[in-house]
């Protein structure tokens, strides 16, 4: 319960600092939360800290405009919330189990090293290098937009890959080859449901 409490200030505060700060204090959520000796025996609550820290500091919609393409501007309203739903458990399956491998074995969390920030006007992309278990760094780069007074992250490009476009082309081709309806049914099927 204290690393939820932690992951609500640092979040909360995250409003007035720099693309690049905002990171620094989302990563220093997460790493509370991974080194958090209740949650590590917890692990269905381990994952909902490191959720609502995803949820705090990830803008889910605008991830899934992107991913969706043109494809978006044809949906309704109800079919752009439920595939924004949809999405985000997705997108945090994968990162959440990208965090988990990085830091699994590793003393004092995931090592995230800055390496670079721009921002032109409301966008902003940071680049960053994360350690891994295996003593490998892996090249990464937050794009972030600027939702108010707050930075949120949209995309993560993994080794130069944009995870966002990586699921674009995997949903146009879902799309094209058969519908719209099924994607969402596999997207479903993926979550469980």
């Amino acid at each position: 319960m204290v690393a939820l409490a932690l992951v609500a200030v640092v979040c909360g505060h995250a409003w007035a600092e720099s693309p690049t700060e905002t990171l620094r204090g989302v990563f220093a959520a997460v790493n509370r939360v991974l080194g958090d000796p209740e949650l590590q025996q917890k692990p269905q609550e381990l994952m909902g800290a490191i959720h609502t820290v995803m949820n705090g500091s990830f803008d889910f919609r605008e991830a899934a405009r992107l991913a969706m393409g043109r494809e978006w501007e044809v949906r309704t309203p109800t079919e752009q919330d439920e595939f924004v739903q949809l999405f985000a458990a997705l997108l945090q399956r994968a990162y959440m189990s990208q965090m988990v491998s990085s830091q699994s074995g590793m003393q004092g969390g995931l090592a995230i090293q800055y390496t670079g920030e721009s921002v032109d006007g409301d966008r902003a992309t940071v680049a960053a290098v994360m350690g891994s278990r295996s003593g490998k760094e892996m090249p990464l780069e937050y794009r972030m937009i600027q939702d108010g007074e707050r930075w949120a992250v949209y995309d993560v490009a993994v080794g130069g890959m944009s995870l966002v476009a990586s699921y674009r082309a995997q949903f146009s081709k879902v799309i094209r080859q058969s519908s719209y309806a099924d994607l969402v049914v596999r997207l479903k099927n993926t979550r469980g449901n």
